[in-house]
């Protein structure tokens, strides 16, 4: 189970603030998770099999068309909730 917010390392708040504003700016899918991958590797970290925060390893640092459809589903789940929350109709009542 991931960590709440205030206990969450500050990386992991960076990446997903960072998420946020890419969907906020109309990032794909595709796009959302090649940024996530990038802010990743820039931090040291390699595919691997299973997520290890020592190691640095992540078993979906790969291309979106690799990944397993529910990796996929959720980078489009993430994009419509970011759009959700922030669109006009979400504010009028």
């Amino acid at each position: 189970m991931s960590p709440s917010w205030d206990e969450s390392p500050e990386w992991q708040r960076v990446s997903a603030i960072q998420g946020v504003r890419k969907a906020l700016e109309g990032a794909t899918p595709e796009q959302l998770h090649q940024d996530w991958c990038d802010f990743k590797t820039s931090d040291g970290w390699v595919y691997g099999p299973v997520k290890d925060e020592a190691a640095k390893t992540h078993p979906c640092l790969m291309s979106y068309r690799d990944l397993p459809p529910e990796q996929r589903r959720k980078d489009a789940l993430f994009a419509a909730i970011v759009a959700a929350l922030t669109s006009e109709e979400s504010h009028d009542g």
